[in-house]
């Protein structure tokens, strides 16, 4: 069995695909939040009671977070998970942002269960409408490494699509960059305005925002070793 969420929620394309693309490799169920989730990093909803929906067979709303849902699908379905994959999140996720995403969140909190987990984003670029059935092809080309690769021993790995995917674009396996988002914020009458550009971002030569940027599809694998701290 393979679970879905994202931190979209559910009905967003992304989400769609991506499960889509596991029904491939076995059965799915998909668990995600009933509304969008955006930024909400690895929280949980305080409020107590979680409402579950069952929108259709095999697939449920939850009105909490990402790692919310996470949790509640190990608790609501009865089988262990082979793997859990969260997204195709509509938005990077790349170096420090896998801190403050949600969607990777979703995977972590698998990761941290001892439960195989991949979280999927891609680059939004304004005027790009993204190639869908490429993208569908190349997340493909993913669980075939995770199948091929698959150990007694967990995995997650943080997957990156450029915002131009194509037959052509080749998954390149690097490193996590750990390269702070500059602080560029505008006083307001209010306080402050965030205005930097994301597409203008600091990186490193041969780190995942750099090549993601440069149009390679990035595999960063964040199991264990030195980058074990997400």
């Amino acid at each position: 069995m393979i679970i879905c969420t994202n931190d979209d929620g559910l009905g967003t394309i992304g989400l769609e695909s991506l499960a889509e693309v596991c029904r491939e490799f076995g059965e799915v169920k998909v668990m995600a939040p009933d509304r969008e989730r955006s930024l909400c990093s690895h929280s949980l909803d305080p409020t107590g009671e979680l409402k579950l929906k069952e929108v259709r067979p095999e697939v449920f709303s939850l009105s909490g977070t990402p790692a919310d849902c996470t949790r509640i699908a190990l608790r609501h379905f009865d089988e262990k998970p082979a793997l859990l994959c969260s997204g195709i999140n509509h938005g990077g996720n790349l170096g420090v942002d896998a801190l403050y995403s949600g969607t990777m969140a979703a995977a972590r909190e698998a990761y941290l269960r001892g439960i195989s987990a991949i979280s999927f984003s891609m680059v939004l670029e304004s005027g790009v409408e993204p190639d869908w059935s490429c993208v569908e092809m190349k997340a493909r080309d993913v669980l075939e490494l995770w199948r091929a690769e698959a150990s007694n021993e967990p995995i997650l790995w943080n997957v990156n699509f450029p915002s131009r995917v194509s037959e052509a674009s080749l998954i390149v396996r690097c490193q996590f960059d750990s390269t702070p988002m500059t602080l560029n914020y505008e006083r307001t009458q209010a306080g402050y305005r965030y205005v930097g550009n994301y597409h203008n971002r600091p990186r490193k030569e041969k780190g995942d925002v750099a090549r993601c940027f440069g149009g390679e599809i990035t595999l960063v694998d964040l199991s264990g070793g030195s980058q074990s701290f997400l």
